[in-house]
């Protein structure tokens, strides 16, 4: 009879464990350990390759804990551990929650400051248009401004392109609640819809009659 298959090592995911140190050696192994992921070199089958494990230490989650925490009671130091902690590519220990939120905000609030730079354009066009014996040098002013700030902001964010379009009627609708009460007329005394294009509203050439 032949003699049976020998089985595969059968010490092949045994995990190699150094002896312990004493006395503050260990303290100082421990103390490493609670900040770094530690390997455990483990023996392979017989002709294949070594292979690392890597077990992480609850470190890097106190570590998250600890910058959430300060992003509460210290948000200028909280934007400075953050930036610092991407450049080093210690993403495990960023507070993934809260930066993730910022980075939405960031693009919410270009959006918002796109919005009220349009409502504020389109309340003194609408000005212009109405009341032409109130036009002045102020009025034009605040009108290039405006323009050149949402141009600006188009450049910088290009995406925001389309909100011009997806967002006119509302914007119209907030710049007559601006107009009323600077220009003295009513509601109705403006159109109901946006009398002006997109093209319109940004050329810097435009001014209604």
């Amino acid at each position: 009879m032949a003699a049976p298959a020998k089985r595969g090592n059968t010490r092949s995911h045994n995990i190699l464990r150094p002896r312990r140190p004493s006395g503050d050696t260990w303290s100082l192994i421990d103390e490493a350990r609670s900040a770094l992921s530690v390997q455990f070199y483990i023996l392979p089958p017989s002709g294949t390759t070594l292979r690392i494990a890597t077990v992480k230490t609850p470190a890097s989650s106190r570590a998250a804990k600890t910058a959430a925490a300060l992003y509460d009671s210290d948000f200028y130091s909280w934007t400075q551990r953050t930036a610092a902690l991407l450049r080093a590519r210690r993403f495990d220990e960023i507070d993934v929650e809260h930066a993730a939120e910022e980075i939405e905000d960031m693009g919410k609030r270009d959006l918002k400051e796109l919005n009220s730079r349009v409502q504020v354009l389109l309340s003194h066009i609408l000005k212009w248009q109405h009341q032409p014996d109130g036009r002045s040098p102020s009025w034009q002013t605040t009108i290039v401004t405006q323009r050149l700030e949402i141009e600006a902001l188009l450049r910088q964010s290009p995406s925001l392109r389309p909100k011009l379009t997806s967002e006119l009627v509302q914007n119209y609708v907030n710049a007559v609640k601006r107009a009323v009460p600077q220009t003295g007329l009513r509601k109705e005394d403006f159109p109901v819809g946006c009398p002006f294009t997109i093209q319109q509203i940004l050329d810097e050439e435009f001014l209604p009659t």
